[in-house]
């Protein structure tokens, strides 16, 4: 919920991609980041589940993930939105809080294509995926929780070897790290 906060600090430009931890950049991002949001308070990508069951209009699909977000900061900011997020967030029981407050309370959204904030599959064109996670019905219903760093499930359960030189380059990385270390102490 820290990104709730983002309106506090006022180093911040007033354009701002919030990306969550589990997000894998697969291409160029620019087109995104430069996106005309000056009416719109953010950019995003509708949820998976929640764009069926939680949008405010029953003929849009509306309710955005907050894991892919473009903020505009200036407007953000002239709205009071994280502001009015953060008190609803403190007063009211909600689901996945701070997303509920950012979709109930925004007063304009831009809707964006999925590449830029895919929940479910890996597509082609897909920019950005996010590990989210996610509901299985066969053989049984259960929940798939997935990350990126997960690397065994990430190729037995989701099949994805799409990340396996990037993965190899971070644990290289990490054990050098972790050699470092060792060594100093």
């Amino acid at each position: 919920m820290l990104r709730l906060f983002a309106d506090e600090v006022p180093q911040l430009p007033d354009r701002l991609q919030y990306l969550d931890y589990d997000v894998v950049c697969r291409e160029d991002i620019a087109d995104f980041y430069y996106l005309d949001i000056r009416d719109h308070e953010l950019a995003g990508v509708p949820d998976h589940y929640g764009r069926w069951f939680f949008r405010r209009n029953i003929l849009r699909m509306d309710y955005l993930n907050s894991g892919v977000l473009l903020l505009n900061m200036a407007k953000i900011r002239k709205t009071g939105l994280f502001q009015k997020c953060r008190t609803m967030c403190r007063t009211k029981k909600m689901f996945m809080p701070d997303q509920s407050a950012i979709n109930k309370l925004a007063s304009s959204k831009l809707i964006v294509p999925r590449k830029y904030n895919e929940q479910r599959k890996l597509h082609s064109n897909t920019a950005l995926q996010h590990f989210t996670t996610s509901f299985r019905f066969f053989p049984w219903f259960r929940t798939v929780s997935v990350k990126p760093w997960h690397i065994d499930a990430l190729h037995n359960t989701l099949g994805i070897y799409e990340y396996d030189s990037l993965l190899e380059e971070f644990l290289t990385q990490k054990n050098n790290y972790e050699s470092i270390g060792k060594a100093v102490s």
